[in-house]
């Protein structure tokens, strides 16, 4: 088994190769110089020709606490592309987000919702509706849904190919 983390992140990243690529072999942690503006906002534009170092149906779980939470609608869409590649038929993406009923499609830092969020992409919120529309359209069924159930509020998604 092994285990590959990614991240726009690259203080991240070289954390966890110290404390964790060190003792266990089998994990390799990337950084992506990939534009995010809460935590990478001198990267690269993500654009229709984006890819993850990861082989087509490479991966057979894909985990995301806490990331869709904190990227633009553009870009998670584009990241959904790219999952759907990455996927290796009978796998899970894991994710949460913030996603709610009877409130816009997508909005960042919302007013008067679960906290004071502050500074670029501290939370982007969802109509359910219209997220689940956008993972079907990359190809995803829902297998599994659980609101609020996570940090701050956010959703439990289960994806499959």
């Amino acid at each position: 088994r092994s285990y590959t983390g990614i991240d726009v992140s690259e203080a991240a990243v070289d954390w966890c190769r110290l404390h964790i690529q060190k003792q266990n072999p089998s994990f390799h942690f990337v950084h992506i110089h990939t534009k995010n503006d809460r935590y990478n906002p001198a990267g690269k534009e993500i654009t229709g020709t984006f890819r993850l170092p990861v082989e087509d149906a490479g991966a057979d779980v894909m985990y995301l606490y806490s990331v869709f939470s904190h990227m633009t609608l553009e870009d998670v869409q584009e990241y959904l592309r790219e999952f759907y590649r990455v996927l290796a038929p009978g796998g899970s993406v894991f994710l949460t987000a913030f996603v709610e009923d009877d409130v816009p499609d997508c909005v960042v830092n919302p007013p008067a919702y679960k906290n004071d969020w502050k500074g670029a992409l501290h939370c982007v919120r969802f109509n359910r509706e219209f997220f689940d529309s956008i993972v079907q359209k990359q190809g995803f069924a829902i297998s599994h849904f659980s609101h609020g159930s996570d940090t701050d509020g956010q959703s439990a998604y289960v994806l499959r190919k």
